[in-house]
Order: structure tokens, then C-alpha cells, then sequence
């Protein structure tokens, strides 16, 4: 599910729905898109709705894997992979299908300032890139676009037992290993810019795998 501050935008997508199939990769991105926020599925448009306000500043309470408060209901059990957060520029605009990426994203192996990010021309609007390529078990997570930034299991009382993400080289999409988080474990961003996940009233992406 979308989730703006208070309200759902999209429904969930989860098995119940037959979206999901298990054993499979999937890229996902939920972008806006001028007054108008799409979520998209392996490329396709899968629901769209109209915005036009300001969109909650998430830069207080980022959170990757759950959404806080709602218990068993608000968790995601998987593996991720290459969670990216393009602040000003949506990517995939119009409902437009398009073809989903076949390599790991620029910049997702080096420290951000390496010629590996030049593939990506809109690097400078990217605020965070998570990727997982590591050993089995590594409870260290990096942002390749910013070091600085810190990623803490837990934060929430709704989580904060729960089984801490880790990488895993049971699944990967792209090199070694995936991030696997169990039923109530959530990473929650931190030490990361005062307007990096501020989104105002402006175009964004998040996507991931």
C-alpha cells in the first residue's frame, strides 16, 4: 500500500489480490507526477489518483519495510532489493509503460562520487540508494548516494521485537544478496539531510525491487 500521512491512497497489493506471486522479482515504484501520483508494477501502470496538495514531510520518520501502528496488518515479509528515493523528478510520468531496469541501478556499488553513477543523469535529485550486495547475515546497511546516513532496525513500538533485517544470499536480483525482512522488522532512516525526504509539492520516485 501508498500510505500520505493519515490516509491510504492505494490499496494494498499482496496476495489476496493475486498480484503477487511467490518466488518472483517485481520493481515497483510509486511516483508523482505533477498533480497525479501512479504506482506501477514490472513497468505498468497498475492505479493512479489525483493529487494537488503538499505532500507530508517524511524527514522525521522515514521507514522501509512497515507501516507504524497497525501491528501484523502494517508489515512486509520478503526480500528487497535497490530502494532508490529521486527527490524532484518523477521518473516514469504519464501512466507511460516502460521497460524495467536489466542491471543494477548507477551508482549502486560505489560511494556515490565514482563514474558508476554517470549512468544515471538524474543523480543529483537521488537522496537515497540502498542496495544489497554483501555477505549472508551483514546487519550493515549503506546509502551509496550519502554515507552519512544511518538505518536502524526498529524505532517503532509496533516493531521494535521484531526479527532485525538483515542480507541474505538466499534471493538476490542483482549481485550477492537481497535484504530479507521478517514479520515486524522495519528500517527506520536516519542522519540523513534536513529536506531529503521533504517532497513539498514537487515531482518525486521511490522505487525499488
Amino acid at each position: 500500500f501508498v500510505r500520505n500521512g493519515g490516509s491510504d491512497i492505494f490499496s494494498e497489493l499482496n496476495s489476496s489480490n493475486n498480484y503477487f506471486s511467490e518466488n518472483t522479482w517485481y520493481h515497483l515504484a510509486f511516483v508523482r507526477d505533477g498533480n497525479t501520483v501512479r504506482l506501477y508494477g514490472n513497468g505498468v501502470q497498475l492505479d493512479s489518483a489525483s493529487y494537488s496538495g503538499t505532500w507530508p514531510d517524511y524527514t522525521g520518520s522515514f521507514i522501509i519495510g512497515a507501516r507504524p501502528g497497525q501491528g501484523s496488518n502494517g508489515v512486509t515479509e520478503g526480500y528487497f532489493e535497490e530502494v532508490r528515493v529521486t527527490k524532484g523528478h518523477c521518473r516514469y510520468p504519464s501512466g507511460t509503460t516502460f521497460s524495467v531496469p536489466t542491471a543494477k541501478f548507477p551508482g549502486a556499488s560505489g560511494s556515490g562520487s565514482s563514474s558508476e553513477s554517470s549512468g544515471d543523469s538524474d543523480w543529483d535529485k537521488v537522496t537515497m540508494l540502498l542496495p544489497s550486495d554483501t555477505t549472508n547475515g551483514s546487519t550493515t546497511f549503506a546509502n551509496s548516494k550519502n554515507s552519512s546516513y544511518t538505518f536502524t532496525a526498529g524505532g517503532f513500538s509496533s516493531f521494535s521485537t521484531g526479527t532485525a533485517p538483515s542480507h541474505s544470499t538466499a534471493q538476490e536480483k542483482w549481485g550477492d544478496s537481497s535484504i530479507r525482512f521478517y514479520q515486524n522488522s522495519t528500517l527506520v532512516v536516519g542522519n540523513h539531510g534536513a529536506d531529503d525526504f521533504n517532497f513539498g509539492n514537487g515531482d518525486f520516485t521511490i522505487e525499488l525491487w
